[in-house]
């Protein structure tokens, strides 16, 4: 896999490269003492508008102040999801599958707790279990390929994919989901200008749509307009607070900013939010610790990127990288 310029569109694709089964708690295992607080649990079903269970959707559950992940898991093939030993207490749960998040919360006592949650079109910024009203007036049948489209995307049939999100469009010309969608597929072709339009019309249709704006700040961090990029990501973080993309791509115009301080609270809260390690996150972070002179972590970090991306095309410079930093850390001794 490549982490090159076009490094939103894996970000995009990431979310598909986990078992569909496999439940992956986000922090440490519950140690001795922990073990004898009473738990409880939360299960359920995800299903779409159809009603059938929706299959490999990543299920978060976050709790305290400020939102963090407690635990994670992903649906299997008929939708279903469980997630064990959770505190009592009150928990936000997000539901993520592509470009799609919805959220609900629950409360959770020592007992187990069922849910079932309907995944209807991308959620409507500050709300999360309901449809934004641009969204609403998409016929199904443009929701359909944008689905399939999406779900192409993610497992690298580009093609396939470009030919869904076009006959989307072709049922419903302003709809900003699929011109995102759109957009992302030509920034992967070094189609920028095209890449804007589209975002410029899917904002025009829908102006509180977050990922359009997300995805505008990636296209104008990969043609180098930083300003533009932080204005797009600002905005587009204000939307969604939780979009861990955001938070990196806002990382990368800052650190080409030199604003190092700034850059590394927007990577650091990219890598709490982002759904498993991601490489590109250690890469960017090693830079910013160089910038701030860092040197023992832009070390570790660049080891992080090259035991998480061995054989990617940028991983030969990051071993270069590392090979200074070594040399230069070493005569200061």
């Amino acid at each position: 896999m490549k982490y090159g310029a076009k490094l939103f569109t894996l970000m995009i694709i990431t979310f598909a490269c986990v078992a569909a089964n496999a439940q992956r708690p986000l922090m440490g295992g519950i140690g001795p003492q922990q073990q004898r607080i009473p738990t409880g649990s939360i299960s359920g079903r995800i299903r779409a508008i159809d009603g059938n269970g929706v299959d490999n959707a990543r299920v978060e559950v976050r709790g305290g102040a400020a939102g963090e992940n407690v635990a994670a898991t992903y649906t299997n093939n008929s939708g279903a999801f469980e997630i064990a030993n959770l505190p009592p207490g009150d928990y936000e749960i997000v539901v993520t599958q592509g470009l799609e998040q919805i959220r609900d919360r629950v409360s959770v006592q020592n007992t187990a707790t069922v849910i079932e949650l309907r995944m209807a079109g991308n959620p409507a910024p500050g709300n999360g279990h309901t449809v934004s009203i641009a969204e609403m007036k998409i016929p199904e049948k443009a929701r359909n390929h944008f689905r399939k489209a999406d779900a192409a995307m993610r497992k690298g049939k580009y093609d396939e994919a470009a030919q869904e999100v076009e006959k989307a469009l072709e049922a419903a010309p302003a709809y900003a989901n699929a011109l995102t969608l759109r957009a992302v597929l030509r920034l992967d072709s070094n189609q920028s200008q095209p890449a804007l339009d589209d975002l410029q019309k899917a904002l025009n249709s829908d102006p509180n749509y977050a990922m359009a704006y997300i995805v505008s700040g990636a296209v104008y961090n990969y043609i180098q307009q930083f300003d533009n990029a932080i204005r797009s990501l600002e905005r587009g973080i204000a939307l969604d607070p939780t979009s861990w993309q955001g938070y990196f791509e806002l990382s990368k115009a800052l650190l080409a900013k030199q604003n190092y301080e700034a850059s590394l609270r927007n990577a650091n809260k990219a890598f709490d939010l982002a759904p498993k390690d991601y490489p590109p996150l250690h890469l960017v972070r090693a830079h910013i610790y160089l910038g701030l002179k860092n040197y023992d972590q832009a070390m570790a970090e660049l080891e992080g990127y090259l035991e998480h991306a061995p054989k990617d095309p940028t991983s030969e410079q990051a071993r270069k990288t590392l090979d200074q930093v070594r040399a230069f850390v070493a005569t200061k001794k």
